[in-house]
């Protein structure tokens, strides 16, 4: 029955791609549940069945989904990172302290599965939103950032985020082939 789940999902990405994903970034730098033991940037699949890491489940009991780790399932099904990366927009919310170094690796590190998150660096139009808990001491180590003081607001559609003050970071390709950020204060 899973298999004809998968069968049936994928149909329907195919014959309708995905514009919009609004992601976030596990503890452990998964996105969806590609996690770094089996992230895959050249997967073929559109979903498919992966058991997920300690790390992985851990997370799913503090973000309160789950009572204990015993009632966390050991598999999932997820869409593929191509998948997720093939869309036209993404938007990628990462609250809470816990994610720090996860974002750290996504947005400073290389681009590896050791953090599957970090394939976003490459992505044409992606944006990051950080609360202070992810991303306040990581701030300073922004040398390359253009900060605006000024409380524009780049996206109004986007509107005001509550309850906790959220920063956007753009990665913007520029006149270089270097990828710059500008980062927005909410």
């Amino acid at each position: 029955i899973i298999a004809d789940e998968i069968e049936r999902y994928s149909s329907l990405i195919n014959k309708a791609p995905i514009d919009i994903v609004c992601l976030g970034i596990g503890e452990n730098g998964h996105i969806a549940f590609n996690d770094p033991p089996d992230a895959d940037f050249n997967d073929k699949h559109v979903m498919k069945v992966v058991r997920l890491d300690h790390q992985c489940r851990m997370q799913q009991v503090y973000d309160g989904c789950f009572p204990s780790l015993n009632d966390v399932p050991e598999e999932a099904l997820t869409l593929t990172i191509p998948v997720l990366f093939n869309a036209s927009h993404l938007f990628c919310v990462v609250p809470g302290e816990r994610k720090r170094t996860a974002v750290h690796n996504t947005i400073f590190g290389p681009v590896d599965t050791s953090c599957p998150a970090s394939i976003l660096q490459r992505h044409p139009d992606c944006r990051f939103y950080f609360d202070t808990g992810s991303f306040a001491k990581l701030s300073k180590s922004l040398d390359r950032a253009v900060w605006l003081y000024n409380n524009e607001k780049p996206h109004s559609e986007l509107g005001y985020m509550t309850p906790v003050n959220f920063e956007e970071i753009i990665l913007q390709q520029n006149k270089n082939d270097r990828k710059t950020m500008v980062l927005y204060d909410f």
